[in-house]
């Protein structure tokens, strides 16, 4: 079976792509939709990559909610994502950690 990225991680890889321009340009590059574990992480990170390559800017957990407001499993990710907190320090590991999986 081949390796997947844990749920955990994603979660930060998505939070740290909303707060780092330089890990949205890597994923957008680098991460594909394939090593997402479910839908809702996929619809994300597609309407992520969609926002930003229109407005150049990275939409708010808010504007993704709103979006899917009626979708459960978004809505439980983006409380996940939102409650995590990704220092500086840590975008560095992340990338790492992205860049080993792939």
């Amino acid at each position: 079976m081949e390796r997947q990225l844990t749920g955990d991680f994603v979660v930060e890889l998505l939070k740290a792509i909303l707060t780092s321009s330089k890990v949205l340009e890597v994923c957008k590059k680098h991460l594909k939709y394939q090593y997402l574990l479910t839908e809702a992480q996929k619809k994300v990170l597609k309407f992520i990559f969609d926002t930003t390559s229109v407005t150049n800017k990275v939409p708010t957990i808010g504007i993704i909610g709103q979006t899917y407001s009626t979708d459960d499993e978004v809505i439980s990710l983006l409380t996940k994502i939102k409650k995590i907190t990704i220092e500086k320090e840590q975008i560095e590991n992340i990338l790492d950690t992205l860049e080993a999986y792939i």
